[in-house]
């Protein structure tokens, strides 16, 4: 499986939380003034390990939330997603890992964490209001993925609950509880294994990509490669299609009724690059892809011919026209 940029991230991130969780267990795991003073630093230990990671999982589904919508703006992605890691995962955790190891009260841990999420979004939304969409600034490269962003929240929650759980029963093992810590090291196991099977199976990088050069589509091993000066015409409609369609590891099946969806298509020669509103994520991401091919269309091959044969097609074209109009 190729890993790529924000998988490496993503795995670092675990990395290190789980590389903070064995340190404090480690530095923790000699013998102490009193029992009383063990159980309570290990109870605290415990409790900071099971709050990261719902900090964790908690901070990825903002961050990938968050991530979207900034990819549709003229915001530096690259520079943002330095600060969604930062601010979203990474310091959410060691505050947690302060907060609980040095008592900190309750009315102050909170206000810590407080100005950590207000901050950020403060500033996120300041930014974001000074900022436009990328349909009224075309950018000379558009890409928009070919998958749902919860399968692959999902499946990086379960990974990350399965090492929560390991960790758990590690540490009964360690206080020699091994009747309730085999079992949920076993489970937590299995459960990691799930969510690596399903990270393999979920997470591809099968996209659009249009560009004022070319409009490239990648489903899988293949791509489909058509430039723009041989683009003859761009075909916007309806069609029938099966309300479900179940892909999962080679196997496919069509279920439900016929529901119709919209159709984009872009002919030239014997090529032909066709992709349905059902592909895309959301909405938005596939009206901004309707502005982006009308935009580059007019810039990179005006012979390309523009063929509207729905009335959904028709209508966004009229928002179109008075997008051009208000931006000039």
């Amino acid at each position: 499986m190729k890993i790529g940029y924000y998988t490496l991230i993503g795995l670092i991130i675990i990395l290190i939380w789980v590389a903070m969780a064995g340190t404090a267990l480690g530095a923790n795991g000699g013998n102490s003034t009193t029992k009383d003073t063990e159980e309570d630093s290990i109870d605290n230990i415990m409790a900071a390990i099971i709050l990261s990671g719902v900090f964790v999982i908690f901070g990825g589904i903002l961050t990938v939330i968050i991530r979207r919508d900034i990819s549709k703006r003229n915001l530096n992605l690259s520079r943002w997603m330095v600060f969604l890691v930062l601010f979203m995962i990474l310091i959410p955790v060691i505050e947690t890992f302060l907060i609980l190891m040095y008592d900190i009260n309750s009315f102050y841990s909170f206000i810590l964490l407080g100005i950590n999420y207000v901050g950020f979004f403060a500033v996120y939304i300041y930014f974001r209001m000074q900022s436009v969409l990328l349909v009224r600034h075309v950018p000379t490269e558009l890409v928009v993925k070919l998958s749902s962003a919860y399968r692959e929240i999902l499946a990086f929650g379960i990974l990350i609950f399965g090492l929560l759980i390991t960790v758990i029963g590690v540490y009964q093992i360690r206080t020699g509880d091994g009747d309730v810590g085999k079992p949920m090291a076993a489970v937590g196991i299995g459960t990691s294994t799930i969510g690596l099977v399903l990270i393999k199976m979920w997470f591809n990088w099968d996209n659009i990509v249009i560009n004022t050069r070319e409009i490239r589509i990648k489903r899988g091993s293949k791509v489909e490669t058509l430039s723009w000066g041989d683009v003859e015409s761009i075909m916007f409609y309806k069609e029938l299609s099966h309300l479900l369609n179940i892909n999962v590891a080679g196997y496919r099946k069509r279920m439900g009724t016929a529901g119709s969806q919209k159709v984009v298509e872009i002919i030239g020669g014997n090529k032909r690059l066709k992709f349905m509103d059902a592909e895309i994520p959301s909405y938005e991401d596939f009206r901004i892809l309707f502005f982006i091919l009308l935009h580059h269309r007019q810039r990179s091959n005006q012979e390309t011919k523009v063929y509207f044969h729905s009335k959904w097609a028709k209508t966004w074209y009229r928002d179109y026209r008075r997008h051009i109009m208000q931006s000039r």
